[in-house]
């Protein structure tokens, strides 16, 4: 596999950089064998590194294979998470490597997944970072000597057998519950079970005397901007943390993350040193204080800035690494693998859809690794005349769905246009041919809504918001996970702690899972698909949440309506536009049934509960009449998430709350009698 990176180079296109490097490996593999070697793209024998800074070439046999930040203990991650070398620099630089030799203790009252607690254990305990990985960029060099490298791990697994057994007092919280099972997953993942010890809890509820005496050291990294959006929130939580650092850990260190200089300030304590180092692509601050009596906390503290870079030369931002270098120059990567194939097409329809993609993907990148998402739609129709949907999962597999052309396309030119977009893809994501899906999307009628496309049963796990979910590229038309639906569905988890939930037309229960994820008590999801119920239980399982308190109804979503007798606080409703109704010959129609749907809903809501309602017919409108019976606002805007808003239709939402609670989905008629001019 060829990676290559382009700072200011003649050349301009990473694909050919990389596509010239590969046909020289392959030629002369050709003159040396007789055959062009062909590679695994997901774990190549070799991969090489192209750097082209200006007129400077340089390539490198790359030993480490994937990024050596990837430790392999953190499957699962927090909003806004800190990379595994980002959060060791912040610790060496603050010190620790001392502290823990002396048995001082150390806390991250803001844990999220974990990652800090867990380097600061593997620092304290002389732990090799990756001794337990499987593979490295030299397992299948010819000059690597595996008995020497046997003899390394011996000797590490031997230290951090001896250092374990020696480490200082390691304490995590966050007030997150969900954060916390997913920093226990990793720590136990990590082979630190039981050396960590680990709480639910607000960081103000973290008193001194809860923690061994001496010195410390207390680092974190809040949720600066990320994972809380408004400005006076960040500084309040800022402002807070420095007050409590004040007052409860006097004689200790703390280094805490801050997005940038201003919010450093805001701490209000005098700080040592401030430097700044890329998280990934995130510029923050690392800055480090010394809690004694005489730094008193104030809002006007200044915020001295380290001549020398910092934390960013641990984690290889320094000028002279090419690697580094590549990320602050933003150059995009590419990687192209060596295969048997020929010539690859360059038609100007090719290169279009390309550098669209490459676009789209500039301007979704920050967002995307904000929100810690692996699944998102890279392409909708953005040049007219290639009118497909582009969809990628995990980085590892695409989904591309053609739009039915107009009648009045000649049917060849249509289909040399899908080639065009399908080889793109294939170029953009340098995926095989195996890995990209293709879907055709028209109206169904009859029963070819419920058919599979194919017989294939075959499925895999994707990552959504800290959950993971079963999703199947080939056997029906849609994969098991609405996209545009992400946002409504973390908006379910949110306000589903300690309700009843009901949702209808449940499909493969995503947000049934979401709202158990949250916190439910109870969730009830409706479906008429065997096959689809039976994929939300798996979805359930595969989360660890299945439980007596999630159950699963196949029935027609009216008929269950008018027949359940159980209260709910909270249903969600995303209808298809139509849908045949099993065993009948009535079709349920969005525009047409909406307001006898949402009446006999409203009846099986408890006080208090509200309706979530959504659904994707472009042309749909609420009836008028609903406005006497629910209190309704207009949520589309919000649930559309970044990488759908050039396709702004994809759906609509809603949420109603009855005006009658007493009864629900009937107007009350009151008798006002007028007596001597008063009521």
């Amino acid at each position: 596999m060829v990676e290559a990176h382009l700072i200011k180079a003649p050349l301009q296109n990473e694909n050919y950089a990389a596509l010239k490097v590969k046909d020289g490996v392959a030629d002369y593999f050709r003159k040396k064998v007789g055959r062009r070697p062909s590679v695994d793209t997901r774990n190549p024998d070799v991969r090489l590194n192209l750097f082209i800074q200006r007129k400077q070439v340089s390539l490198y046999f790359d030993m480490s294979g994937e990024s050596l930040f990837k430790r392999g203990y953190r499957l699962e991650a927090a909003a806004a998470p800190l990379r595994e070398n980002s959060a060791a620099g912040m610790l060496v630089k603050a010190g620790w490597k001392e502290m823990a030799r002396k048995g001082s203790f150390f806390l991250d009252p803001m844990c999220g997944s974990g990652t800090l607690a867990i380097e600061a254990a593997l620092i304290a305990g002389d732990c090799a970072p990756g001794l337990g990985r499987e593979r490295f960029g030299f397992d299948t060099w010819l000059g690597h000597v595996p008995p020497a490298w046997e003899r390394v791990r011996e000797e590490a697994m031997e230290r951090r057998g001896v250092g374990l057994k020696e480490l200082p007092p390691l304490f995590a919280a966050d007030i997150d519950p969900h954060a916390v099972e997913i920093c226990r997953a990793n720590i136990e993942r990590a082979g630190l079970e039981g050396c960590i010890q680990l709480c639910t809890s607000d960081f103000r509820e973290l008193k001194r005397d809860g923690f061994p005496p001496g010195p410390g050291l207390v680092a974190c990294n809040p949720p600066y901007g990320v994972r809380l959006e408004k400005k006076e929130t960040v500084d309040q939580l800022y402002r807070g943390l420095g007050r409590w650092l004040h007052d409860n850990f006097s004689g200790s260190r703390a280094a805490i993350l801050a997005p940038d200089k201003r919010t450093s300030r805001i701490i209000g304590l005098r700080a040592d040193a401030a430097n700044s180092f890329y998280n990934a692509n995130l510029k923050i601050q690392l800055v480090r204080f010394t809690l004694t009596e005489e730094n008193v906390f104030s809002d006007r503290h200044e915020v001295p800035q380290d001549t020398i870079r910092g934390v960013g030369d641990t984690v290889g931002n320094a000028a002279g690494d090419p690697a580094g270098a590549a990320r602050e120059g933003k150059a995009e990567r590419k990687t192209e693998e060596v295969s048997p194939a020929d010539e690859e097409d360059d038609t100007t329809g090719v290169k279009m859809i390309v550098n669209r993609l490459k676009k789209n993907r500039r301007l979704l990148k920050k967002y995307l690794a904000d929100e810690s998402i692996s699944c998102y739609r890279a392409y909708d129709a953005d040049i007219p005349q290639y009118s497909a949907a582009i969809d990628i999962y995990e980085g590892e597999y695409a989904v591309v769905q053609e739009y039915a052309p107009p009648k009045t396309v000649d049917s060849s030119k249509a289909e040399q246009r899908l080639g065009e977009i399908l080889q793109a893809v294939a170029r953009f994501c340098s995926l095989p041919e195996e890995r990209i899906f293709l879907k055709q999307r028209k109206r169904q009628k009859g029963d070819s809504q419920y058919r599979k496309l194919d017989r294939r049963d075959e499925f895999f796990i994707v990552r959504e918001g800290g959950l993971k979910f079963f999703v199947n590229f080939t056997d029906y038309l849609d994969t098991g996970l609405f996209l545009d639906h992400r946002i409504t569905r973390n908006y379910i988890r949110e306000h589903a702690e300690g309700r009843r939930m009901l949702n209808l037309f449940a499909y493969t229960c995503t947000a049934s899972v979401y709202a158990a994820d949250g916190g439910a008590v109870r969730t009830v999801s409706v479906d008429t698909s065997v096959t689809y119920l039976e994929w939300g239980r798996k979805n359930f399982g595969l989360n660890r949440l299945d439980s007596e308190a999630h159950v699963f109804r196949r029935q027609d979503c009216m008929d269950f309506l008018e027949t359940d007798v159980e209260q709910y606080d909270l249903i969600f409703i995303d209808p298809p536009t139509f849908s045949n109704r099993k065993g009948s010959s009535d079709v349920f129609d969005v525009q047409r049934d909406h307001t006898a749907l949402l009446d006999r809903a409203a009846r099986r809501l408890a006080p208090g509960g509200f309706i979530l309602f959504s659904n994707n017919f472009r042309r749909f409108s609420l009836d008028p009449e609903l406005d006497g019976r629910f209190i309704i606002h207009e949520i589309t805007k919000e649930t559309i998430p970044k990488d759908f808003e050039r396709n702004s239709g994809i759906h609509r939402a809603w949420i109603l709350r009855p005006i009658h609670p007493s009864r629900p989905g009937k107007v009350r008629r009151v008798t006002v009698q007028v007596k001597s001019g008063r009521t």
